[in-house]
């Protein structure tokens, strides 16, 4: 269980992304069901499963957003076994901002303390063209590297109070404290 704040408000990819899609079902209950899905050629496959609150996404023709708030994070798996994320209102105070970012989570250039909760990646059969989305978990004044996935170089963003801010692109891979 982890507890994080959204501080802006989080964008799935959707069918105008190239490679990544998402679904989206409900609410039933008071809940949506989301799935993230990549996607190659005519084939689509489920990237990230999660549900949360009813008052806690938005849903437009064309955009779905988990809306800024502080959220319990639960993992679990559904009946086939694939891997799902919970999200749950929450009450307590944290320093960890959870933000989407188009790229993976380059560990060894991140500062400690990074997770990264969740990961969708789409591509052409070829393998020459894709998207990656990363759902990543921080403290707050973290660094944190992703990598997209049409660049060998990671970029490199710094977390604060009222978000994410972009520092850049390097060809380094280095840890923060290398710098």
């Amino acid at each position: 269980m982890l507890v994080v704040k959204v501080v802006e408000q989080i964008k799935f990819p959707t069918n105008t992304w190239g490679w990544l899609s998402t679904r989206v079902i409900g609410p039933e209950r008071g809940r949506f069901l989301i799935e993230v899905r990549g996607r190659s050629g005519q084939s689509s496959w489920p990237e990230l499963i999660l549900t949360a609150p009813e008052g806690a996404v938005r849903v437009e023709e064309r955009e779905i957003c988990l809306l800024p708030g502080k959220y319990r994070v639960e993992e679990a798996v559904d009946r086939r076994g694939l891997r799902l994320l919970r999200f749950y209102v929450a009450n307590t105070e944290t320093d960890v901002i959870l933000f989407a970012g188009l790229g993976h989570l380059v560990p060894e250039a991140s500062d400690e303390g990074v997770l990264e909760l969740a990961r969708a990646e789409g591509h052409s059969r070829t393998g020459r063209n894709g998207d990656r989305w990363a759902l990543v978990a921080a403290p707050i004044g973290a660094v944190v590297a992703l990598q997209p996935y049409e660049r060998r170089d990671p970029i490199y963003y710094r977390v604060g109070v009222n978000g994410v801010t972009e520092l850049g692109e390097a060809d380094a891979v280095l840890h923060p404290s290398e710098w």
